[in-house]
């Protein structure tokens, strides 16, 4: 933690503390009582900024070719310090934020917040669920072991199923008619470039608009509660319970709470049953079922 004057001083050359304040919604009202309700969202968000260090690490060492992506793999699980800790935090992590979002998305059904005017919130929600799982299904393969090998080309073959265009589509991902060398590095550019920017746009997105819904609620509670302004609000308003209550410290705490559970929960997970990576892929090979299990 900086000294006092020094936060001043930078924040008197970069205004970073109202920078901060826009992104996390520091400034802007909470329920009146923080709920542990709301704390899927942000465990989410923390732990994709473990996912995002996890995974640049991977990238100083993991080679995106048919002939080294394996053993790439092999070398980071062997002989870098850590290396199997931290591939198995990337890989059991990115499980962890399914559940998150979907269970984040079950709360915001149950809680009606997919009604007027939280519609956006409600689809932008659903959109940045859309992306964790295309970041699950085109991490998979990297190591082009077995299992990631078979489990694309099944994913692949679903959606080359689809009318119209279906089989475009998946020469698109595979790069051409057969799995290769074009298969690897278009995953890997999806994966680490592609899919993270359209998260990037759409958590920004959803935070502007949860901005905008919070500052609109602090507003019209400031109306109904100014004697001199005519405002009344309605018994089933869904803002009447809402007051100024700081989003940092109340809320916050409770989030971080849970993200080190979930974290420590990938952890001792990933120690018991590491991420061990199957045999390298052979195309034809007759026993890859056996591998599997």
């Amino acid at each position: 933690m900086l000294p006092k004057k020094t936060q001043q001083w930078i924040d008197e050359r970069t205004g970073y503390k109202n920078f901060l304040h826009a992104i996390f919604l520091l400034n802007f009202p909470t329920k009146r009582r923080s709920r542990w309700q709301f704390i899927w969202g942000g465990a989410l968000v923390l732990m994709m900024l473990v996912e995002m260090v996890t995974g640049a690490l991977l990238m100083t060492v993991y080679s995106p070719s048919e002939a080294s992506a394996w053993g790439s793999v092999h070398y980071i699980e062997t002989q870098v310090d850590l290396g199997w800790f931290v591939r198995g935090l990337h890989h059991y992590t990115a499980h962890m934020m399914i559940v998150a979002i979907v269970v984040h998305i079950f709360l915001v059904i149950i809680s009606a917040g997919y009604r007027k005017p939280k519609e956006f919130i409600y689809w932008t929600s659903l959109l940045i669920g859309g992306v964790i799982i295309g970041l699950t299904i085109t991490g998979n393969p990297l190591p082009w072991d077995q299992k990631g090998y078979w489990s694309y080309q099944i994913e692949t073959g679903i959606a080359g199923t689809m009318p119209v265009i279906g089989s475009t589509l998946r020469s698109l991902v595979v790069g051409g008619s057969e799995f290769g060398n074009l298969t690897l590095t278009r995953l890997y550019t999806i994966h680490v470039i592609v899919l993270p920017l359209i998260a990037m746009l759409l958590f920004t997105f959803h935070m502007a608009l949860i901005r905008r819904e919070r500052l609109r609620t602090a507003k019209i509670k400031e109306a109904a509660d100014d004697p001199a302004v005519d405002f009344q609000l309605d018994e089933d308003d869904p803002v009447k319970d809402e007051i100024t209550q700081p989003y940092w410290p109340y809320q916050t705490t409770r989030t971080l709470v849970l993200a080190l559970v979930l974290i420590g929960i990938v952890i001792i997970q990933l120690i018991v049953y590491p991420a061990l990576k199957n045999q390298h892929v052979t195309v034809g090979h007759d026993d890859w079922v056996a591998d599997l299990q």
